[in-house]
């Protein structure tokens, strides 16, 4: 319990970190109030590629909340292979594919992801903790 509580703790950080930042890979548009947060993301490679071009400060896609996950998971060694095919009709995803099979994020109904809406805190808390 303590272990997914820490692991827990540390994804909301990352997440947090994820939307702020200003390293040379990150995003200049971005909250000063977690910058220090988001460079230490940065500098684990926390951080997709895509995010250095972002408004960090506007809300976030199902998407690429899921992208942020994987990559935490990528960088821990938690992802050996992702041969998974997406269950989605509106996504084809690799990396969404591979949390759904593990468990990690629904969607919206069997055969809908909705990729590209906004994701809801009540959202991020589950993905946090099945991540966790």
């Amino acid at each position: 319990m303590k272990k997914k509580l820490v692991l827990g703790a540390l994804c909301v950080s990352i997440i947090l970190a994820t939307g702020i930042g200003a390293s040379a890979e990150v995003s200049e548009n971005h909250s000063q109030w977690a910058e220090e947060s988001l460079v230490s993301a940065d500098e684990a490679g926390l951080l997709p590629n895509f995010f250095a071009d972002r408004d960090l400060t506007a809300n976030i896609s199902r998407i690429d909340f899921c992208h942020l996950a994987y990559k935490m998971l990528e960088q821990k060694s938690l992802i050996s292979e992702n041969n998974v095919k997406s269950s989605f009709a509106d996504t084809d995803d690799a990396e969404v594919a591979f949390l759904a099979n593990s468990g990690i994020i629904n969607g919206r109904s069997e055969t809908e992801f909705a990729p590209n809406d906004d994701i809801t805190r009540e959202e991020a808390a589950v993905i946090l903790t099945n991540t966790a």
